[in-house]
């Protein structure tokens, strides 16, 4: 009896212990804790979209404490030649009202055609800008005119959906004559890059500014989720960490998806709480991603929201910072928010 009383003590204590190192275990891996310095350290730089015009007050909120804001953005039409909204143009007239410090153009590999549909992240049409070398001196050229005709002092590029070699070493090509073009004229340069970027082999431009897409890590064309987690982070910064000084770009607002979990709609932080509100639900916390969640019903179809917060926002840039000390962010985007 004595023994058998020995041998639970044993196994309980031996449960006890697991348990223990489960639990540190599984809190090592959560998002450090929000700060009030990590919400207050300031965004390198922060993009502001020009079909969102309603954002004076939080670009105002920004200014003290964002070093730089990007115009997004400038495509392309069905002639590879460089197109811009005209929203963008009082864009800009409204920063230089709010006297930005620096103010860069975006330009994606979008196309606008000539029966008023587009075409988003065209492979194709990267194929014609970057046919030889002096087809890319050409569009270097152009876009760093428009970026002058804007009177801006930078210029992001923002390519996406490249999956073979032979196109990044394309895209490296062209980076580094748009770098060379883009230092005689003093005209600094960003790029945006995509968690799959091969940074270990790509040729890079040695004076440009690296910025990294921390999200989409689920979407509209994904199962429900938050659009970022600490594994997903600290996996983004083990990776990027090659870059000297990289930049991680951090995003706001999340998606909502359908019974089918097939995603409906991009929704602001804003509207996401005003859904929730108007559905009479509450939100939960989600302790892989600090993002919160909840679901409602339309009619008799169930709908889930996933979206981002100050303090997803703050557990996010934590989570970074683990991994490199000296990380700087920036923010996708300015509208919706209420964390400023």
């Amino acid at each position: 009896m004595r023994r058998s009383v020995i041998i639970l003590l044993c196994v309980l204590a031996l449960l006890a212990s697991l348990l223990v190192i489960f639990l540190c275990t599984r809190q090592a891996e959560q998002p450090a804790p929000p700060s009030e310095s990590l919400l207050d350290a300031g965004w390198n730089c922060a993009w502001y979209v020009y079909w969102d015009s309603d954002v004076t007050d939080e670009l105002e909120a920004l200014q003290d404490d964002t070093d730089s804001l990007c115009l997004f953005a400038g495509y392309f039409d069905d002639g590879a030649n460089v197109y811009m909204p005209e929203a963008m143009r009082q864009d800009r007239e409204l920063l230089a009202e709010l006297q930005t410090p620096m103010v860069y153009v975006s330009f994606t590999n979008d196309v606008q055609h000539a029966d008023g549909t587009a075409t988003q992240k065209d492979v194709q049409l990267l194929t014609k800008l970057w046919s030889d070398k002096a087809r890319m001196e050409a569009t270097a050229g152009e876009l760093l005119d428009t970026v002058r005709d804007m009177g801006a002092g930078g210029i992001e590029i923002d390519f996406e959906n490249m999956k073979d070699d032979g196109i990044w070493t394309s895209y490296g090509s062209f980076l580094q004559v748009l770098a060379d073009k883009a230092e005689e004229r003093r005209i600094a340069v960003r790029v945006v890059l995509p968690v799959t970027a091969p940074v270990d082999t790509l040729a890079l431009p040695e004076d440009a500014e690296y910025t990294v897409m921390c999200y989409n890590l689920h979407g509209l064309g994904s199962s429900p989720g938050p659009k970022a987690d600490a594994a997903f982070l600290k996996k983004t910064a083990e990776k990027f960490s090659v870059l000297p000084h990289a930049v991680y770009a951090l995003a706001t607002g999340g998606f909502e998806w359908d019974a089918d979990g097939r995603g409906v709609r991009a929704l602001t932080q804003a509207q996401a709480e005003a859904l929730a509100a108007e559905s009479g639900v509450k939100t939960k916390r989600d302790g892989d991603s600090s993002a919160l969640y909840f679901t409602y019903r339309d009619g008799d179809e169930k709908h889930t929201v996933w979206y981002a917060d100050a303090q997803t926002l703050a557990a996010w840039r934590g989570v970074i910072l683990q991994t490199d000390a000296d990380a700087r962010f920036d923010l996708w985007r300015v509208g919706g928010n209420t964390w400023a």
